[in-house]
């Protein structure tokens, strides 16, 4: 009965409060090709992504410097749209993971995640908009928080969201969630090998 913006901001406390605890933890290792790797994979290509838009917003300037915006104009838009490759990696989360998480009854997740998927969504297009709109101020500052956005998702998904999942799910139903996700596609990576090999995806429980 909590409305999904104080889940929100609660799920922004909670990973907050307990970020130093959260850091300590050993990253999930698991096979390549596997959903969770490819996840993380993504993501550290992600943080690549954000720290550019993050160097190129910090070029332009708070207020802009007017020769910077228009000399990196162009690289600012440039980095928005890599960036925007993140909806591929959101919606095998969304399609993907999400519903198998939700058949043991691990809704919250679901719901907290998608509404941030959805609010970094209407960041990309603000982003978009400014930046063609010429309102570099507003470009730069929509930019800034969308790369601290996209960041905080990577944070709740590598010390929330995967442990959770892996204690979860089955090796049966990682494999199905691997199976499917050629239907969505990949997001900054191609080479995504198979999992499970061949001759084990039967034997996977």
């Amino acid at each position: 009965g909590v409305p999904d913006t104080e889940v929100k901001r609660l799920c922004d406390v909670h990973v907050q409060v307990f970020a130093d605890a959260l850091a300590g933890h050993a990253p999930i290792t698991v096979p390549a090709g596997h959903p969770l790797d490819t996840f993380q994979r993504e993501n550290q290509a992600l943080l690549q992504v954000t720290a550019s838009l993050r160097k190129v917003a910090e070029a332009i300037g708070e207020p802009p410097d007017g020769a910077a915006w228009g000399r990196l104009k162009g690289a600012l838009s440039d980095t928005v749209e890599r960036l925007a490759e993140v909806d591929k990696h959101y919606l095998r989360k969304e399609n993907q993971l999400f519903p198998y998480l939700e058949n043991h009854g691990v809704e919250g997740p679901s719901k907290v995640m998608w509404a941030i998927h959805d609010d970094i969504r209407a960041l990309i297009k603000q982003a978009r908009a400014t930046i063609e709109g010429d309102d570099a101020a507003l470009a730069v500052s929509t930019c800034q928080a969308l790369a601290k956005m996209v960041d905080d998702m990577v944070t709740k998904e590598e010390k929330v969201l995967h442990p959770m999942a892996i204690d979860t799910l089955s090796d049966a139903e990682w494999a199905q969630i691997r199976a499917g996700e050629s239907d969505i596609g990949y997001a900054f990576i191609t080479d995504v090998p198979a999992w499970p090999p061949a001759g084990e995806a039967g034997a996977a429980g």
